[in-house]
């Protein structure tokens, strides 16, 4: 159904949203651009069997062109109170007497963008909540060069389109920057800030390879949230394509992953007071709801 109070959120944004009887928590799947929960399908599996309650967002239009209007902040919130709203809901139905932990698994520009407008939308309260970040492929800085790379990636199974587009795409990036420079200048800043904040735990999957997302720029943003106490699992291989990674690198990828999210997970419940966690949880218990549109 069309959102009544965004009726063109629908054409930007889909959730697909699987509920567990018992869960080890919740997790965000933030898309790149141009898939569709299809692409995403393999991820959403890997979480849903190792007993995570997944909500897939995915965009068919460009947030990294236009982050610092109505609609990023906009599609934010909507996004943020989705994931909340399904933290409570899973949460109720636990023997926890905490919120479940939540992590984000972002891909390119578009994930990351996703990811920063929504953190912008939520209280320091609720992003306690989040015991990790898991970064594959993603943009570290959002600039207008990142803007049109992204755009490019896009097309990566007919790069001649990309080619094509990517001078009317970045003119269109030069006017709408003129028009706002103010605004644009700040989303940079903003965007930067927003992951480093966004929890105390990253998991980022890079590749030397990329033709889309300059790894050196990651391993800049990687420094600084080192220096500021962060925990950063970094992996950064000599080959593999631009969101692939996952199919290039399989067994280890899956492998530094699970590492990743069993000590999250166990430092987010180690630091919330008061709780009672469930036995094991069983890995394959999801029922598949309808589509939700944003």
């Amino acid at each position: 159904p069309v959102n009544p109070h965004y009726p063109d959120l629908c054409k930007r944004g889909c959730v697909v949203q699987m509920v567990l009887e018992k869960s080890r928590g919740i997790v965000g799947i933030y898309g790149w651009m141009m898939c569709s929960p299809k692409h995403l399908n393999k991820f959403s599996d890997w979480w849903r069997h190792r007993g995570f309650t997944p909500m897939v967002i995915t965009s068919q239009k460009p947030q990294a062109l236009y982050s610092p209007m109505t609609h990023g902040r906009r599609s934010g919130a909507v996004l943020a109170r989705k994931l909340l709203e399904l933290d409570r809901q899973v949460s109720s139905s636990t023997t926890t007497q905490a919120p479940l932990p939540i992590f984000l698994h972002c891909f390119s520009g578009q994930g990351g963008s996703s990811v920063a407008h929504m953190l912008a939308n939520m209280s320091a309260e609720d992003k306690s909540k989040i015991a990790g970040v898991v970064m594959d492929s993603v943009v570290a800085k959002m600039d207008l060069n990142s803007a049109v790379l992204g755009f490019k990636s896009a097309f990566h199974r007919s790069p001649w389109v990309g080619e094509l587009l990517a001078p009317p795409v970045r003119g269109l990036g030069k006017l709408l920057m003129a028009a706002n420079p103010p605004s644009w200048k700040a989303w940079e800043r903003e965007y930067e800030e927003l992951l480093l904040a966004s929890a105390p735990r990253w998991a980022v999957f890079h590749s030397k390879a990329d033709a889309y997302v300059p790894y050196d720029i990651m391993t800049d943003l990687i420094a600084r949230k080192r220096e500021a106490g962060g925990q950063v699992e970094y992996t950064l291989w000599e080959d593999g394509d631009h969101v692939a990674l996952f199919r290039d690198h399989n067994q280890e990828y899956s492998s530094r992953l699970e590492s990743f999210v069993n000590e999250a997970e166990s430092a987010y419940w180690a630091a919330a007071p008061n709780t009672i966690q469930s036995a094991e949880l069983p890995r394959d218990e999801g029922v598949e709801q309808p589509d939700l549109c944003l």
